[in-house]
């Protein structure tokens, strides 16, 4: 059953600059115990949690119907040795069932974080940062969201990936160092809030 986590408690954070990282703009940032524990979970918004189910309820209803059906008319035209139809229907309804177990698994041991009570003194799941570009002067705004909800044409970014891993921990006025497919881009952080 998915846990729900709050993410506005009180423990002290024990984000520390690195004195070598310092002197080119950037800084390591030490995790805390809570945002350890939240990147190696499957962490998601309610609102994450229920596209999700929804999605699981699509491939085990009309989804799972559909590739039996293909499956039985692949079947239904002769010898299954040399059928390649039914190859192939056996294989899409192998990576359907391959799907619907991995959504069970991720959905039963979810965390559901509170986005009403997300902390906001620093970049985290949950977050909205404004974010200045310091090589061309442009502001962006991220939303810092799980894999699973991850859309960057929508500036929602994966905490796991290459960008929310770089910006993970960060406060205001923090210098980050960004590495991108582009090259690194080096970027302040301008304001932090809940994501909406």
């Amino acid at each position: 059953m998915a846990q729900v986590i709050r993410d506005g408690s009180s423990s002290q954070s024990n984000n520390t600059p690195d004195p070598a990282c310092s002197a080119a703009g950037a800084r390591r940032t030490v995790l805390d115990d809570e945002q350890k524990d939240i990147m190696t979970q499957t962490i998601l918004t309610k609102e994450g949690f229920e596209k999700l189910q929804k999605e699981l309820l699509h491939l085990k209803g009309r989804k799972r119907i559909e590739a039996a059906k293909h499956l039985e008319e692949a079947r239904a035209l002769g010898d299954l040795r040399e059928n390649s139809e039914y190859e192939t229907a056996k294989h899409e309804k192998s990576k359907l069932e391959a799907r619907i177990q991995a959504l069970e698994n991720k959905l039963a041991n979810a965390k559901i974080v509170d986005k009403s009570e997300v902390r906001t003194d620093k970049i985290f799941f949950g977050t909205m940062a404004e974010l200045k570009n310091l090589k061309t002067g442009d502001k962006v705004t991220f939303s810092f969201v799980a894999a699973d909800e991850a859309d960057i044409a929508q500036g929602k970014i994966a905490i796991t990936s290459p960008i929310g891993q770089a910006l993970l921990g960060h406060k205001v006025g923090d210098k980050v160092d960004v590495k991108a497919p582009a090259g690194v881009i080096p970027y302040q952080v301008l304001k932090i809030k809940a994501a909406e």
